[in-house]
């Protein structure tokens, strides 16, 4: 049962590698491979992850065999038990306390206590090892029992409202299928779905679809579930399952089950129309349309539906518009990826024995290491009683980045390497527990920091790695006395436009252990030295020790807060940089207005200051100012150093897809408060763009620009560079694929930040935004501000005589097919609920998106094409 754990974690990231390499290659499968192949990858991925088949020579093999937790100077301190029990009192009396231990006495007394420690130790090992075999195989079977609980649970439900379908539709069924399979009406579920393996039955919302005149919709759900059915993806879906069950404590089990799921749609319908003229595909994602309504009874992953999600529909519809038959050359590189990733699984594998170290070799080991780590003289400890006691191994592997720093947060390990000065031989790390081991349930707030300088460790009881921003050190004599302080920059506060950093400057004591010394009168210092006034023009003038700084005309501001201005804010947004062995203060001054709980931008110009540390710190005007960005909140100086070394580390396949050559991309999202829409055309590094505000479409701003793809940056400029739009693309983010950066305009006296995220592409340039609809651009858009005018107005009448008959909408959660306008107008009430409006109000008018189906208004509320020789007409409301 100990073994199990080993295997059953190397299983995990065997597959969770493989996984990892198909999310990052998305782009390119999704591309250039069918989507059956998409689908039926993932077999590879389960398969890896669940079949223990490995070679001596694997890579897991070799890694969880052959690793030893003793292995170098800089890794790992163990001190054997008997020792820390003999000197706990002397070690614990003090926070921070000086333990002396000679090393011969030291190698002496573990190689006597190993002896009778070994049998004690190998309890203990195999005592963990049996509790986390519990707690895995307990996660496992509660994994399993949720899933098949929610499945009763929905199979229950469905029998218990499911209602006979009528003797037409059961005939449609038969002629498509001579299968014993059942149909049933249930108005409880939103979208079709296919339930049960060996009694299967597809369950299908609605009612009598061919004495309505929906037999079209109904062979075009039914062709759908039955091809779920004959590829046998229930079975699919439930092996998947299990596996991801088992894995539980893996959190890509996750995002493995949901792109599966996701694939499996999509293969699906690649299936349905592949022998499909043009008018049945547009049949078809009809359907989809019509189905894709709100949530009632959800399917789970143990059936197959139709379309259950909206978020989802967009990508279904845009692969029925792109589908194109498997080539050679597709057929070729699915065979490629096949191979490669069957061969990265067999590499990979898995562990087939786990080997321990015999109590010799880690007794050799220990002492080793502490002769190592004393190199010379006195082995000492200060306050790092945790640390000996149990036996913690202090890493290698430096925390680089953001993200690196992010993992460890939220990861089991307590602590972590977070800066290094090689040529000094300091070493600090992060504690998630201080010296006194206490838990701290918060990940991202972290208790403890240890320095290690020569043989002399320390742990102090400080709070740090508040939302991943990387400490740094600098070690510099700032008083002069002749000897160097190591000087740290630490985050410690962070919230709704908050954001602080603690600066800790740590000196030797007469013992030889560290002071702290906390810099926290910075903000009461900054108070005397910044003042302000405010005219009767209402311009603020800000001053530093009498000197203007700042000039601002605050009467624009309190018409956008609603508020007057109360005052200055000094310290919500603060930080302390190192440049060329100084310590700088940065402060960014925000106003307070009125009842706003959070503190107002009022200029993007910062308060520098350079720190001075003599027995105390004292801030004075900077001589010369470090190199910060001032768009930046909270930076340091070490970090644009490291994002710089990063340059060459960016993926530029990512970036050129956010925004794509010879194509239109449209980003929406804000500027400050401001939501805006833009559109921007991409030719090799030339850029064409366009943009406009949402309560002001008819005001549309051209800008020009360009992009760098090796350093993932753009700019933008308005024709009288009155404008500007200067930032970075990021591709893989929580939020999608972004553009960020600052927006400035001269005219209006505004400099302040924008975030826009990748919407969809529209035609393949700004005149040809609709290249799949007969109408041109103008009149299709006045037709969307047509509608959107009539739906603002109330305009029943106007709105009706826009819709091309018969329509289906959702009218008190049933689904109702209406025949003319008076039927419309009837209804309307119930069609244009508030929420439904408000979704038409926000919409955009411009830079709409827009497929082979037709133009979509909003997030796909209403659809509408040039119809039947009728002109632009409404043929679909989701509402």
């Amino acid at each position: 049962m100990n073994d199990t754990i080993l295997i059953v974690l190397s299983l995990s990231i065997s597959g969770s590698f493989m996984a990892l390499l198909l999310f990052v290659g998305k782009p390119i499968v999704k591309k250039h491979v069918s989507r059956a192949c998409s689908y039926y990858i993932w077999i590879l991925v389960l398969l890896r992850i669940v079949i223990p088949f490995s070679f001596d020579q694997s890579i897991m093999n070799q890694l969880f065999n052959n690793v030893s937790p003793n292995t170098n100077i800089r890794k790992a301190i163990t001190v054997d038990n008997a020792i820390v029990q003999d000197n706990s009192e002397q070690l614990t009396s003090s926070k921070v306390t000086e333990e002396i231990v000679s090393g011969d006495k030291l190698q002496q007394s573990m190689i006597e206590n190993n002896q009778d420690n070994a049998a004690v130790k190998k309890k203990e090992k195999i005592s963990v090892q049996g509790i986390l075999a519990v707690i895995w195989l307990a996660g496992s079977c509660i994994a399993l029992l949720l899933c098949v609980i929610q499945y009763i649970y929905l199979k229950v439900r469905i029998k218990d409202t499911n209602t006979d379908p009528d003797p037409e539709d059961i005939t449609i069924l038969h002629n498509l299928c001579s299968k014993k399979i059942r149909l049933k009406y249930n108005s409880y579920v939103s979208t079709p779905m296919l339930i049960g393996i060996i009694s299967p039955c597809i369950v299908i919302p609605g009612s009598d679809y061919v004495k309505n005149g929906n037999k079209q919709e109904l062979e075009n759900i039914l062709c759908h579930e039955l091809m779920h059915y004959r590829r046998k993806d229930l079975i699919y879906k439930w092996f998947t399952v299990v596996v991801t069950s088992l894995h539980w404590f893996n959190p890509l089990m996750i995002p493995i089950r949901r792109q599966i799921s996701r694939t499996c749609e999509l293969s699906c319908d690649e299936a349905v129309i592949r022998t499909m003229n043009v008018i049945q595909k547009r049949s078809y994602g009809e359907t989809l349309l019509s189905m894709a309504g709100g949530k009632k009874l959800s399917a789970g992953i143990l059936a197959t539906t139709l379309c259950e999600e909206k978020k989802e529909l967009e990508e279904r519809l845009l692969s029925i518009m792109k589908y194109k038959k498997q080539t050679a050359g597709m057929l070729f590189l699915s065979v490629i990826i096949v191979v490669m990733l069957t061969g990265c699984g067999i590499i990979l594998g898995s562990v087939s024995k786990a080997d321990t170290p015999s109590s010799s070799t880690q007794k050799e080991s220990s002492n080793n290491d502490i002769e190592d780590i004393k190199s010379t003289g006195e082995l000492k400890w200060y306050g790092a009683t945790s640390l000996i006691s149990e036996g913690t191994v202090l890493p290698s592997t430096i925390i680089n980045s953001n993200d690196a720093m992010d993992d460890f947060c939220f990861s089991d390990r307590t602590i972590a390497l977070l800066a290094v000065l090689t040529k000094e031989d300091i070493y600090v790390y992060g504690l998630k527990e201080n010296g006194s081991g206490g838990e701290e349930d918060y990940s991202y707030y972290c208790h403890g920091i240890c320095i290690r300088q020569g043989n002399e460790i320390q742990v102090l009881d400080i709070d740090w790695g508040i939302y991943g921003d990387i400490p740094q050190i600098q070690y510099e004599d700032y008083d002069n006395d002749g000897q160097k302080e190591l000087a740290m920059i630490l985050r410690s506060a962070s919230g709704t436009d908050l954001s602080l950093i603690d600066l800790h400057i740590f000196e030797k004591s007469d013992d030889g252990g560290l002071i702290d010394n906390h810099f926290t009168d910075w903000a009461d210092q900054l108070s005397k030295l910044v003042t302000y006034e405010v005219d009767e023009n209402g311009i603020l003038k800000i001053f530093v020790k009498g000197e203007q700084l700042e000039q601002v005309d605050i009467s624009t501001f309190e018409d956008e807060w609603g508020e007057k201005f109360k005052g200055i804010a000094i310290g919500n947004n603060v930080k302390f940089l190192f440049e060329d062995g100084k310590i700088y203060l940065h402060v960014l001054l925000k106003a307070n207005a009125g009842n706003w709980v959070t503190p107002q931008i009022i200029t993007e110009t910062y308060v520098q200051m350079e720190v001075q540390y003599n027995d105390g710190f004292e801030l004075l005007e900077a001589s010369s100012s470090p190199s910060v960005s001032e768009s930046d909140d909270i930076i340091s100086s070490s970090e644009l150093d490291l994002n710089n070394k990063d340059t060459n580390n960016i993926d530029t396949e990512k970036v050129e897809v956010v925004i794509s050559d010879k194509s239109n991309m449209v980003f929406e999202g804000n500027i400050g408060t401001h939501n805006i829409c833009m559109a921007i055309y991409r030719e090799g590094e030339q850029l064409t763009a366009s943009f406009i505000t949402q309560n002001d479409e008819d005001s549309e701003i051209n800008l020009q620009g360009t992009i760098q793809i090796n350093t993932a940056s753009f700019a933008l400029y308005s024709e009288d560079n009155d404008i500007t739009f200067i930032g970075t693309i990021k591709p893989d983010t929580a939020e999608g694929e972004l553009l960020e950066g600052n927006y400035t305009s001269l005219k209006n006296e505004e400099k302040t930040s924008f975030t826009l995220a990748c919407a969809y592409g529209i035609g393949n340039s700004y005149e040809t935004r609709y290249p799949l609809t007969t109408s041109n651009t103008e009149d299709v858009e006045e037709f969307a501000r047509t509608i959107k005018s009539y739906v603002i107005e109330n305009n029943k009448k106007g709105l009706a005589e826009l819709v091309d008959y018969p329509i289906k909408v959702t009218i008190n959660a049933l689904k109702v097919s209406l025949s003319n306008a008076e039927e419309f107008e009837q209804n309307y009430d119930d069609i244009m609920n508030a929420e439904f409006k408000e979704k038409i109000l926000n919409s955009y008018t411009k830079y709409m998106n827009s497929n082979y189906m037709g133009i979509m208004l909003g997030n796909g509320e209403i659809w509408f094409d040039n119809w039947n020789d009728k002109g632009l007409r409404i043929y679909a409301i989701n509402n």
